[in-house]
């Protein structure tokens, strides 16, 4: 995979995470949406933040700006669940001329 086919492909997915968060937002913001609704948008909310941030730590990788050892190391969407980074993913990646 080329770079720009990285990028552009992150770059759609990125799009995609940020209309679901845009969505989950104002779902969130209804204020007919029941308490048991709202602590579900929070959690796919969180959940979405995360994906949104390492998607772009992929795409500023592609770009150069970030080194994979500079990567978040974890990534805590919520206060009970800890994920890893990426740092082992985008040392794997290379590219093609």
């Amino acid at each position: 995979m080329t770079k720009s086919e990285y990028i552009r492909k992150h770059a759609i997915e990125l799009d995609k995470l940020h209309k679901k968060m845009k969505k989950c937002s104002a779902r969130y913001q209804d204020p007919n949406t029941s308490r048991n609704q709202v602590q579900k948008l929070n959690a796919e909310m969180n959940w979405l933040g995360m994906q949104i941030g390492q998607t772009e730590e992929r795409i500023a990788f592609a770009l150069g700006y970030l080194l994979p050892e500079d990567c978040q190391k974890t990534w805590e969407p919520s206060g009970w669940h800890t994920y890893p980074g990426i740092q082992g993913e985008l040392e794997k990646v290379k590219f093609e001329q």
